[in-house]
């Protein structure tokens, strides 16, 4: 008897990127092997095709994840409002578009920049990324 387990896969695995052209190909071997998920790489909404990626998803018969990072100048968890705010936008974004695709979860590191130099993240930052 096969497991029946709701396991995910990066697409980076098989595909060099995300474009309709490489999840055209790498979907369905992905769903052959039983992946239910396929993690995205992060992507730029505004630069992505949405309806067409959605649409090879749902061929597939497999759903997206969704990955929200931050950046320098993106960072919920910053002292420096303008770049909280901008944090703020790029993780809204990154919802946006996993609603638009049809993604079930958002993963990634949308609390702050991954790994900051230095040690552990203050709890302040953790604060000001639960606020923004």
């Amino acid at each position: 008897m096969t497991p029946d387990l709701d396991v995910a896969c990066h697409v980076n695995v098989l595909a060099p990127d995300a474009s309709p052209a490489s999840l055209a190909a790498a979907l369905p071997v992905l769903a052959d092997l039983g992946y239910r998920r396929v993690v995205l790489p992060p992507l730029d909404p505004a630069a992505t095709d949405v309806a067409r990626i959605r649409s090879l998803f749902a061929e597939a018969g497999v759903t997206p994840i969704v990955i929200a990072v931050q950046g320098p100048g993106a960072d919920v968890s910053s002292e420096d409002e303008t770049v909280r705010s901008a944090g703020g936008s790029l993780l809204r974004g990154a919802l946006d578009l996993a609603v638009a695709l049809g993604a079930d979860q958002l993963n990634g590191v949308p609390y702050g920049l991954f790994g900051p130099p230095g040690g552990p993240t203050p709890p302040d930052a953790f604060e000001r990324s639960a606020r923004e």
